[in-house]
């Protein structure tokens, strides 16, 4: 007849060396009151707590990546662009004449 207690002890490491969550290993290790139900109840948290901080974490890097697109210099559209052959204004309004001492 296999041992309860055993079982149990052998559940609870395999937790602590193959499970996913180092919290839950870290806590069984640090704290030998931290039962299995503990862990049970723990995981599910610890997933959810980190599931939210992935979704916080790609809803700030959007915030970040819509405000630099926002904050890019633009084009100041007052100024008065020059042509490369006449020198003149440009867009023309006429046909370009080039300029002769280019």
């Amino acid at each position: 007849m296999k041992n309860p207690d055993f079982e149990i002890k052998e559940i609870k490491e395999q937790i602590i060396i193959g499970g996913a969550s180092s919290h839950i290993s870290k806590n069984a290790l640090k704290d030998s009151k931290y039962i299995l139900t503990d862990m049970f109840v723990d995981g599910p948290r610890s997933e959810t707590r980190q599931f939210q901080a992935r979704e916080i974490e790609s809803q700030d890097a959007l915030t970040a990546t819509a405000h630099h697109v926002k904050t890019q210099p633009t084009v100041d559209k007052t100024k008065q662009q020059r042509c490369g052959n006449c020198a003149g204004q440009f867009p023309h309004k006429e046909k370009c004449v080039p300029n002769e001492e280019s």
